[in-house]
């Protein structure tokens, strides 16, 4: 039979095969690093991140030894002390108790055999239970007693007839195996046999044990050995039964052939020996897997391919069903993983030929991902990267690298795809065009005397105005920092939403505020275009309006302009809302909800947007332990003016019978009625079956128990004779219920192609991709055991490119056109989402070396974040780091977030903020972490992810830094949930219990293993008591007045070197800290470190010991069936790098929201397949696109839909309305997405124009209001034109303008004398509680625009031409002679007789990136100007910074006609000087557009 060392059958120790394999291991020049623990001895201990500010572990002495009551043969010096790991004993009454010698805390101590860590030899007091014998003595007469009992058993040859002709065994039991005494962290500990010659340190052990032959019997003590055969290989045998034998260092050195059987190991001994049983087995299937597979074996043939081998092969065996059931999991990948030395070892000691597999490669030496050496050590940013990052403190750590050509031309042309700047560069530096040089400049009082009157008196909705500041005592502060000067913006800007008039004719006006860049999260920091505003959602509503008297100019603003091509105008591009969110600009946001929630007033309530069928959070009508319930919508029902629904009931199926996921619903025949009001939000859920369940086939996100408010059924409630009772949900499968996604089918467009950069393990970018939106083609990280993780864990390694090596490596290579031509170099236009995680630990303020040049280039990694997304240009994007990257104090101007902020929103992306706690999303574990979300723009932006699981107890609110008026942004956020936070007793209460954890080995559970602990930290552990729970050295020593012994004292430090007490022993510390079970789990750090003051809380709470690598993977949510590959030491390092599972799936299940949200047409082409923009149908109007053609009607009156403060802002009487009709004006067109063509935007246009698009004629709600509709509707153009007439103002007038400069009015101080503020912070935004204002009239008059579609009716219609195009060219050259005959005419001054004169104006910066900035440029130029004989046109100011910016004015008898003419096609050059305005006939190029405009 095979199993006999030496034999005809191979054993693993056979020959010189079991010497290469353990060679293999113990060579001094193979580095540890590739396979040994580094923490499981010496380098245990330490790491390269010590974060404790007091001693190191490698301070700490081996402890003495008491002498050993018998000889030692390894050293008659070694010295032995107590371990100790039991002293409680509740299982066992009666337990031997060993005397100790000097040093000892007690006199005698209880003991509990199978909690041992060091044999019971190494004790003084031990009774052996026979009398000691040396063991050559005891070989010796064995030989002999077998002789002459003539009892010799005939050794079998070996497989190749090898030296030895026979083999001679002798019988091993009650046997303990352990290290050599002079160990340095671990002396005399007992190990596992599977250690041997696989681990550092571990070359050589020592056993104990009763040697027999017969009827003989000798017990030996502290025998050396190398060499462990096993035997039963070969898959006609299903174990490997106790073919186990041990060949020690004598019958070695000796040559004899003699080994001993092992037989029943000592009772402290059989913990240890039980899970090497369990391995050698393992190992057996596995060579003999190997062998019988013609396939080359990979990590992923264990997924399921192994068991389906095992049980063809060994199905019907009850042994092997016995050894089966220990693990219970059909995929063995991560036990092959975490044994995977071992394994080698038997391997080549069986069969050498099994050297060459890759299995090998993947997970021991992991070097199956080619290893890209680094070329560059310096940051590799792109130069617009370069320019906004170059003055932080890391500046010099970044290189810019200027793109290729082909780079280049690929990079502008995702750009223009996107609408994204495609310039890498400012046009102009900010220290050369302050802030100061764009905002409107007051004049000398000549000038100020001369301008026009009419220019104040046809401010109109939609007016851009520039008003004064607060002055001092203002809660928005005008801050210096490096990139601007506190004085750079000497005035506030504001947009015209409604004007009131008074009875005296006084007018004022109700305005949102107009940010700038240092207003919004951009802070102090360097924002690359100082000339770009930002549409707030803050408005004047809830404070004062603004007076005529406040306002300085009429300002010019290119909306949705393009920074590349507007020169030094004014632009507006992005919204900022809520203070953390960039998005991009929509006519809705033209309107505050103040307006929007009047106009409301009066209408009927709207039907629910839940369709019937779908599944909701609903807080429970019952009485329910959770915030929300699931629910299923049947119907709706109307009680008088109520409106109600009928809900279904989806029961916890925890809550009916007790068993189950927490996420696994019923679905009943219950139902609830309530309010249509307290729908809270949708949640997924999908039917499975019980088999789903059974063989853990359920996928992500509904077997995440409860993250993302995912769950699934596989059970229905029924009732049968007055008897509920539940069968499987397949049996009566619900066909009314709307299911959650299918992950396992296709999505309904295809997946964003994702880059993930700093992958690490995969817990970010993996689980953004189950969230169904992504797939991640590249994955780039430097990290050897998180690369070969990442790998090891792909379902197809086919379709996953992985760069082994540095970011700047992979950068550089792409920015140079990737001249190598390598797959594993994505283009732009191949990314279409992007994630990183950039390194932490320049930031964290763990890391007290986080300045030091390690610390800048690891904060530098964040601009090479920046220039990724720079010059890839991808479609969305999520970026991770800690908090403490944001500044809130003295440091804003260092704020290394809000120069990314700035970089990102300058490249013309929104930007999100999210701040996210792992334990909101359902990991237990204490991690709060900030994420950058960006969006293309026109793009659905991401949501917040919806909470899953509640805040726990004392959760305070956290904001991440301040802005310019003192308020925070980047709020933790709160509400209602569906589950309860985990616990960390929750998480891993299905742990096998592992007690101290001193074998290193788990068969259930293989990462639920700790790292090594010296024997001098396990008694320190053992000091900390485990009640009451949470308990650490502090509070059990307490200054001497705590529970801890002044014996138990001495084993912690006391004094540094210098005399001073530890920071570790101080009131406060974390050091030696327990758990608490019914808490979170601390914050998983690269280490694990008890004696750190901040994070050495980090002891189990039972257990005397560490956490083990799987508490810390429940505590990141780093699914089970996954693989970690490399030490225990090794793993815990790559979950603290990770981000935790959960935020991640919640993330990527708002990624695939807001992606198929996303009109299929607004869709961005890719640049390879085809460089051109797409074109929308023509009766198609997208969601974000098209021209909205408004009427404006007259106001209703509100009933009581806002705030009292807000209804007493705007009562209204209908005898105003015929008055107010000629204040009535629409505002400006809405911004085009970007993604139509510009031509499909011209047609859409053109159909308006022609009635073609006419909505359903208005109703009135609210009152009876009479509207001249036979007085011609007007448009108001776009406001990249001019926005008012001039006309000339009083001198008293002028002297309130300059008053209003000195910060002499308005006063910043109410009557209290507290400051306030006409801009005023976000926390009063929106509000409708408040006094009464002081600036209230009694019947103020309020003019708003109307959305109302049935105006269109209104507007006339217009014929086609039927005159032949005009061909473009023609047309140009004709347009340039005209400019050539008006460059010859004289300027037209300002007249000052009084006379109205209109005059049209702007500064040209070239052509405009959209198609409806395009048009109204081209409508801007083609407008006819009026002017008398005494007038001239105003000149441009662009370049002479001290002067004036010069306002485009509307005339407001200009013909609308003419504002709606465009030229179609693609955008070209401008046709005029960009120094002055040239007035032309437009009629033709009126013609020519309603002519083109049925051509495409």
């Amino acid at each position: 039979m095979r199993g006999r060392p030496e034999n005809a059958l191979r054993s693993s120790s056979s020959g010189s095969l079991y010497n290469a394999a353990s060679q293999f291991f113990l060579n001094s020049n193979y580095s540890p690093t590739h396979l040994l623990s580094e923490n499981e001895d010496e380098d245990d201990i330490g790491d390269e991140e010590d974060l404790s500010a007091q001693s190191s572990p490698h301070e700490v002495r081996s402890p003495e030894l008491p002498r050993a009551s018998t000889e030692d043969p390894g050293n008659s010096e070694d010295k032995s002390d107590l371990d100790g790991d039991s002293l409680e004993s509740p299982n066992n009454n009666q337990t031997p108790v060993f005397s100790t010698l000097r040093g000892s805390l007690h006199s005698q101590i209880a003991l509990q055999p199978s909690d041992l860590t060091i044999p019971k030899s190494r004790y003084i007091g031990y009774e052996p239970p026979l009398s000691v014998c040396k063991e050559k003595a005891a070989v010796q007469e064995l030989q002999d007693a077998i002789k002459q009992q003539k009892f010799t058993k005939p050794a079998p040859e070996t497989k190749t007839g090898g030296d030895h002709a026979n083999s001679e065994e002798f019988g091993l039991s009650h046997f303990a195996v352990y290290l050599p005494a002079d160990n340095k962290w671990h002396p005399c500990e007992m190990r596992g046999l599977q250690h041997l010659a696989t681990k550092q340190g571990h070359g050589s052990f020592y056993f104990d044990g009763i040697l027999s032959a017969g009827g003989l019997r000798r017990y030996v003590q502290g025998v050396p050995f190398k060499i462990c055969p096993i035997g039963g290989y070969g898959s006609e045998n299903h174990e490997v039964g106790r073919d186990i034998w041990i060949k020690s260092d004598l019958n070695s050195k000796f040559k004899t052939n003699i080994y001993y059987r092992l037989g029943a190991p000592a009772s402290e001994y059989a913990r240890f020996h039980e899970g090497f049983l369990w391995l050698a087995n393992l190992a057996k299937h596995f060579v003999d897997f190997c062998e019988a597979c013609k396939d080359p074996i990979s990590i992923y043939k264990f997924r399921s391919d192994f068991h389906t081998w095992l049980e063809d092969t060994h199905g019907t065996s009850s042994r092997y069903r016995s050894w089966f059931q220990k693990y219970d999991n059909e995929d063995f990948s991560r036990t092959v993983a975490a044994n995977i030395n071992f394994l080698f070892k038997e391997s080549i000691g069986v069969n050498e030929e099994l050297r060459s597999q890759p299995i090998w490669s993947e997970t021991m030496e992991r070097d199956s991902v080619p290893y890209q050496r680094i070329q560059e050590k310096q940051t590799v940013v792109t130069p617009y990267v370069y320019e906004c990052f170059k003055d932080i403190i890391f500046g010099h750590h970044l290189l810019p690298i200027e793109p290729s050509s082909i780079s280049k031309m690929q990079h502008n042309m995702q750009g223009r795809a996107l609408d994204l700047s495609t310039n890498s560069l400012p046009t102009t530096k900010p220290d050369q065009l302050p802030a100061s040089k764009i905002s409107i400049e007051i004049p000398d009082a000549t000038a100020q005397l001369q301008k026009p009157r009419k220019k104040i008196n046809n401010i109109r909705v939609g007016s851009v105005l520039s008003v004064t500041k607060d002055g001092q005592g203002s809660v928005w502060k005008d801050e210096a920092s490096r990139w601007k000067a506190a004085t750079d913006n000497e005035c506030w800007y504001v947009y015209v939403q409604g004007i009131h008039e008074s009875k005296n004719g006084q007018r004022s006006f109700h305005c949102i505020w107009l940010y700038s860049p240092a207003d919004t999260m951009c802070a102090l920091m360097k924002y690359p275009w100082p000339n770009e505003l930002f549409l707030s959602d803050n408005c004047t509503c809830t404070g004062r309006r603004i007076k005529e008297d406040e306002i300085l100019d009429v300002v010019s603003i290119q909306w949705h302009g393009n920074p590349e091509r507007v020169g030094l105008k004014l632009f507006i591009r992005q919204t900022y809302l809520e203070n953390e969110r960039f998005v991009t600009l929509k006519e809705a946001h033209k309107k505050c909800e103040h307006l929007k929630n009047r106009e409301q007033t009066g209408k009927s309530i709207e039907k629910s947007k839940y369709p019937i069928g779908q599944t909701l959070l609903v807080p429970p009508a019952q009485k329910s332990r959770h915030e929300l319930e699931s629910y299923e919508i049947i119907k709706y029902i109307t009680e008088g003016s109520k409106e109600l629904a009928i809900l279904r009931w989806l029961q916890r199926r925890r809550d009916i019978d007790g068993t189950g996921k927490p996420n696994e619903l019923v679905y009943t025949y219950k139902t609830d009625q309530v309010s249509t009001s307290k729908l809270h939000r949708t949640c997924l859920v999908r039917f499975y079956s019980e088999s789903d369940v059974e063989k853990r086939r359920i996928p992500a996100p509904y077997s995440r128990d409860g993250t993302g408010n995912a769950f699934y059924i596989t059970k229905r409630l029924v009732q049968a004779g007055g008897i509920s009772k539940m069968i499987p949900i397949e049996e009566d499968l619900p066909i009314t219920l709307i299911q959650g996604f299918d992950p396992a089918s296709s999505p309904p467009r295809n997946m964003l192609r994702g880059i993930d950069l700093y992958c690490g393990g995969g817990n970010f970018g993996r689980g953004i991709e189950e969230g169904g939106g992504v797939h991640n083609e590249w994955a780039v990280d430097i990290n050897r055991n998180a690369i070969h993780t990442y790998a090891a864990n792909l379902k197809d390694p086919t379709r996953t490119k992985l760069f082994y090596g540095s970011v700047d490596d992979l950068l550089t290579q792409a920015l140079q056109g990737n001249p190598q031509n390598s797959e594993l170099i994505p283009s732009p236009g191949d990314v279409d989402f992007l994630s990183a995680g950039s390194p932490c630990q320049g930031f964290s303020k763990l890391n007290i070396a986080r300045n030091n040049d390690n610390g800048l280039k690891n904060q530098s990694l964040v601009a090479s974040v920046a220039a990724y997304v720079d010059f890839y240009r991808p479609k969305y994007g999520l970026l991770e780091n800690v908090m403490a990257m944001a500044q809130k104090g003295d440091h804003r101007d260092k704020d290394v977030l809000s120069q990314l902020i700035c970089t990102i929103v300058g490249m013309g992306y929104q930007l999100q903020l999210f701040v996210l706690d792992a334990w909101s999303c359902g990991s237990p574990q204490s991690r709060t972490r900030l994420f950058v979300a960006f969006a293309a723009p026109g793009l659905e932006p991401l949501e917040h992810p919806q909470l899953s699981h509640s805040h726990p107890p004392k959760v305070t609110d956290r904001a991440l830094g301040k802005l310019a008026n003192g308020e925070s942004y980047g709020w933790r956020m709160r509400g209602l949930t569906p589950f309860e936070f985990v616990t960390a007793w929750e998480a891993t209460k299905d742990l096998p219990r592992i007690s101290d954890g001193c074998t290193y080995q788990c068969t259930k559970e293989p990462d639920h293993v700790t790292i090594g602990i010296s024997t001098e930290l396990r008694s320190q552990i053992r000091a900390i008591p485990t009640y009451p729970r949470g308990m650490n050295f502090s509070k059990a020593w307490n200054e001497g007045r705590g529970v801890m012994t002044k014996e138990q004292r001495d084993l912690f430090p006391n004094l540094t070197k210098d005399g001073r007490p530890r920071e570790n022993t101080k009131t406060g510390s974390r050091a030696w800290g327990r758990v608490h079970p019914k808490g979170l789990f601390p914050t998983i750090t690269v280490g694990l470190y008890a004696s750190d003051s901040r994070v050495g809380n980090n002891l189990h709470w039972d257990d005397h010991r560490y956490l083990t690598t799987m508490e810390a993977r429940r505590a990141q949510s780093f699914p089970d069936h996954e693989v970690l590959l490399g030490t225990p030491a090794e793993g815990w390092k790559l979950m603290g790098n990770s981000v935790a599972r959960s935020v991640a799936l919640a993330l990527g299940l708002s990624l695939r929201e807001a992606w198929l949200k996303n009109d299929l047409d607004d869709e961005p082409p890719s640049i390879k397949a085809n460089n051109s923009l797409p074109v929308l149908h023509e009766q198609k109007l997208g969601r974000r696109s098209g021209i909205q053609v408004v009427i404006p009607t007259t106001a209703r009156r509100s009933k009581r839909e806002i705030g009292p403060t807000e209804a007493s802002v705007y009562p209204r009487t209908t005898a105003h309305a015929e008055q107010d009709s000629r204040y009535l004006v629409n505002p400006s067109n809405p911004a085009v997405t970007r993604y139509k063509s510009r031509r499909a935007s011209f047609n859409r246009q053109s159909e308006i124009l022609a009635g073609k698009e006419r909505g359903p004629s208005n109703e009135f709600v609210a009152g009876t209001v009479s509207v001249n509709t036979n007085r011609r509707s007007r448009v108001i153009p776009d406001s990249a034109e001019a926005s008012a007439d001039e006309e000339s103002i009083s001198e008293e007038t002028f002297r309130r303008f300059v008053g209003s400069l000195a910060l002499k009015t308005p006063s910043s101080r109410d009557e209290q004398g507290k400051p306030t503020s006409l801009k005023r912070p976000h926390h009063m935004l929106q509000r409708s509680e408040g006094p009464a204002m002081e600036r209230r009239r009694k019947v103020p008059r309020v003019i708003i625009p109307s959305t109302s579609s049935s105006s269109i009716s209104s507007r006339p219609s217009y014929s086609r031409p039927k005159t032949k195009p005009i061909n473009p060219t023609t047309l140009a050259n004709k347009l340039k002679d005209i400019k050539r005959g008006q460059d010859h005419r004289e300027p037209v001054d300002f007249s000052d007789n009084g006379e109205d004169v209109e005059v049209d104006t702007e500064v040209v910066g070239g052509p405009f990136s959209t198609a409806q900035s395009s048009s109204v440029m081209d409508r801007n130029r083609s407008r006819t100007t009026q002017q008398t004989s005494s007038g001239k046109s105003k000149a441009s100011s662009k370049g002479k910074s001290k002067e004036p910016t010069l306002i485009s004015l509307l005339s407001e008898d200009e013909d609308e006609d003419e504002l709606l003419g465009a030229t179609a096609g693609p955008p070209s050059r401008p046709l005029l000087s960009s120094s002055r305005y040239v007035p032309v006939d437009n009629s033709n190029l009126m013609a020519y557009a309603q002519t083109n405009r049925v051509l495409y």
